[in-house]
C-alpha cells in the first residue's frame, strides 16, 4: 500500500476481537455520586459548571438537587442540596 493511499483500503478489518467494555464514565468534580438525600455541599466562587453537573446527574439517575447562592465563613459562592 502507498503512504498516500487513503480510504477503506488503509484499514484491516478485524474478526473476533473481545470489547473492553466503555470503562470508567467522566468524573466530575463534585461528589454528587456519594449524597445521600439531605446532604449539601459548598462551592466557593462562581460555580459556573456546578448546575450543569447537577442537571445531568439528575437526568440520569432521577435524583433531584439544588443549586442556591450561599455565603460560607464570609465566602460567597453556591450550596448544593440532594433533595431525592
Amino acid at each position: 500500500m502507498k503512504p498516500a493511499e487513503k480510504g477503506p483500503a488503509m484499514y484491516e478489518i478485524e474478526k473476533g476481537i473481545e470489547y473492553p467494555g466503555r470503562g470508567p464514565t467522566k468524573r466530575t468534580l463534585y461528589p454528587l455520586h456519594e449524597m445521600e438525600v439531605g446532604d449539601a455541599f459548598f462551592v466557593p466562587g462562581r460555580a459556573d459548571g456546578v448546575a450543569n453537573a447537577c442537571w445531568y446527574n439528575a437526568r440520569k439517575t432521577g435524583r433531584k438537587f439544588s443549586v442556591i447562592k450561599a455565603t460560607k465563613d464570609g465566602v460567597e459562592g453556591h450550596r448544593v442540596w440532594r433533595l431525592k
